[in-house]
This record gives C-alpha cells, structure tokens and sequence, in this order.
C-alpha cells in the first residue's frame, strides 16, 4: 500500500483525471452473434452471456483479452454494480453482452475491470421487465484515469486478493467432488454386486401434503407442529421450519402428520430445474403440497434409505422430472417407479456407516471455508474500493 502512495505523490500529486469509458475503451458489439442453443455444435469454446459462460461451442468470434459488459437481463448485481466477466482466448459472445478492449496505451483494461466494479449504474439503467445497459449509456460512464504505472500496481495488489479467493473456491469445489466421487462409487458397487432393485413405491409408506387456509389464524397462529415446504429443504436434515401448524389445521387440511425418521422430497419448485432437495426429517411434521415423504418398510433402514436417494438424486431428477409445464415438478408415476439398490439390512448399515462418517469428514474440513471465503471478499472490497479511491484533477 506504501509503493501506492508513492506513486500517487510522484506521478499525480495534484489528483486523478476522470474520463468517458467510450474514449478509452474500443466497443467490439458490430461483431456479436447469438446462436440458439438449437443450433449450437459442442465444441471447446466458452460461449458467452450477459452474466458469464452460458456454453461450449465449436467455434470463436473473438481471440484475445477482453472485458465483457452485461448489455441485456443481467445487467446489474443486488448493489446496482454492473454484471462484468473477464475473458481471455477464444471465446463466442451473444448480443447480450457488450465486448471491450483498451483503444489507448495509458488504460490497463484489467484496471478497468477492477474500477468497474466500483461504480452504480441504476441510473442508466433502462427498461422494465428486461433491463438493458445501451452502449451510449455505457459510454457515458466516467472512470478515473491514474498513471499507468499506478493503474498496475493496484492491478497488482488485487489479483493477489482474487488469487487468494479463487484457491479458497477451489478447495471447496474439490471437497464437493470427492463427496459425488464416493455417491458414485456407492451406487455402481451395490449395482454390480446384484443387489436387489426395488420401485421407490414399494419402499415405505408415503405421505402427501397441503396448506391449510391462512385465512383461518387457528390454523397457524402458536403452531408448534412443523410445516414443510420446499424453503426448508436447503440442508440435509429439516431441523426446523418456518412456519408451524396447529393439530386444527391438520384436521381440516390436506396435509398430514408425518412419522419422525421419514425422507421428505420436493416434488413441485423451480429448483427442479436443476436440483432434487431431498432430506432426513428427523422429528413428526406435515408437508405442503409440494413435497412428498417416505417412511421406510421393516427391512429398509430409514437413514439408508436417505443416503441412498441422496446419493441417487441426479439419476432421479432425469428419469421422474415432468417435461413442459410453466413449474418444474416430478411425475408421481415415474418417481414411484424408480428403482433403488436394496441390500441386506447389515450392508445397509456399512453403507449408513460410510456416507455418514465420510460426511463428517467433508463437514469438518469445509465448515471453515465458506466463512473464510466471505472474509476474503469483504477484505478484497475493502481493499479495492479503498485503492481505487482518488482525489479528483481540478478543472
């Protein structure tokens, strides 16, 4: 941080120009050309959206470094910032993303990026429903303008804080790996091993949901029997829920009490699109009417059956998943019809054994990272706003 101040007092003592993105920037957009995913060849090169890589095609439009501009959609992060993606190679880029590079020697473009960072653009903002960040608007933006040699020390500084972040991101994404690496391994041992194959509706009894009228405060007002929905079902285990329910509104709803040591399932959300939550329900509770749950048969151990279906999840979301429909859901027929690996009741408990101990293990060693990693992001704000504040050139 020393070398910065030095620099700023021998190169620009008296303050910082401040300068239009559009003059020091060249704008590369004439030569964008979106490809409908129909129509798009699997290849090695990113394919580039407004918010970062939205697939891998088979051929470029740009080689080189650039900065990228979310130009349409995601055009601004939750703090009013700009959606930006630092690119380098050869990439595809779609019209939704406004394509720059440095037009003069004094800009770094990876400054830019940094700087960029810093700056609100609600006000340019325009459009309702689909936010757009026109090239004049983007042009406009007034960035500072320091000694290059500035401009690369505090380069410098803040790639090692994104170093630092990207190690930390890493680590966490091994830690995941290694844990589908073991699901895997599981479920292609018992597979091999000819274990019995039983439908998911043959494995226990299953329950339904429903919500009960919030018109009647009975039915929710000093509830204490849980109620869940698909917002409870983010962990591995429901611990607890938001809201809670009367023993009235079970009486006189669609919804039932379900056993403690049942698999809950959510059936109906938009997270389908991508994700199956399933989790161990560890105590009594109801459901709402997008979730399903399972209590195991004599024979099937009702954690095993868990860590079976997490482990399964993947599989599972491809095979029962509903096609069309304006909400992702499963098909009850389909999800009953699934076919699980039942071994004997004293494999089942090593399996219970194996996955719980290893996930331990995985929890233990990735409970700190998150919270490291959110440090190292305020720390790198800090930082970055602090180096790229500067006191303004008098007219």
């Amino acid at each position: 941080m020393s070398r910065i101040h030095e620099l700023i007092e021998s190169l620009c003592p008296d303050g910082v120009q401040r300068v239009s993105l559009g003059n020091v920037t060249t704008n590369f957009d004439s030569k964008r050309r979106p490809v409908t995913k129909s129509d798009r060849k699997i290849g090695a090169y990113p394919y580039y959206g407004a918010n970062g890589i939205q697939d891998w095609v088979d051929d470029y439009l740009f080689d080189g470094i650039f900065l990228l501009v979310g130009e349409d959609g995601s055009v601004q992060t939750p703090d009013g910032k700009p959606v930006l993606n630092w690119a380098e190679g050869k990439i595809w880029v779609n019209n939704h993303a406004h394509v720059l590079q440095s037009s003069t020697d004094n800009l770094d473009l990876r400054f830019l990026f940094f700087v960029l960072q810093t700056i609100e653009i609600r006000s340019l903002v325009t459009g309702g429903t689909q936010p757009k960040l026109n090239q004049k608007n983007l042009n406009s933006i007034q960035v500072p303008l320091p000694p290059l040699e500035v401009q690369q020390e505090i380069v410098r500084i803040l790639d090692q804080f994104t170093q630092l972040e990207a190690e930390l991101e890493a680590e966490l994404e091994a830690r995941r790996a290694q844990q589908s690496h073991i699901h895997r391994l599981v479920v292609k041992t018992l597979e091999s091993s000819k274990v019995p194959l039983v439908p998911l509706g043959d494995t226990g009894t299953w329950f339904g949901g429903g919500t009960p009228s919030k018109s009647v405060s009975d039915f929710w007002s000093n509830g204490t029997i849980p109620w869940i929905s698909p917002k409870d079902m983010g962990q591995p285990v429901v611990h607890s829920t938001e809201d809670h329910i009367t023993e009235r509104a079970i009486a006189a709803s669609a919804t039932k009490l379900i056993p403690e040591g049942s698999v809950a399932i959510v059936t109906r959300s938009s997270i389908l699109d991508h994700t199956l939550p399933i989790a161990f329900v560890p105590q009594e509770a109801t459901l709402n009417q997008d979730v399903k749950a399972v209590r195991s048969h004599a024979g099937i151990e009702p954690e095993y059956l868990f860590h079976i279906l997490r482990t399964m999840r993947p599989t599972l979301l491809r095979f029962a998943r509903r096609e069309g429909g304006s909400v992702a859901s499963l098909e009850t027929k389909k999800l009953m019809s699934f076919r699980i690996p039942v071994p004997d009741l004293n494999e089942q408990k090593r399996i219970i054994d194996l996955l719980e101990n290893f996930e331990m293990l995985v929890s233990d060693l990735t409970s700190g990272l998150p919270a490291e990693l959110a440090a190292r992001r305020k720390q790198y704000e800090y930082y970055r706003d602090k180096l790229l504040t500067f006191k303004e050139l008098a007219a």
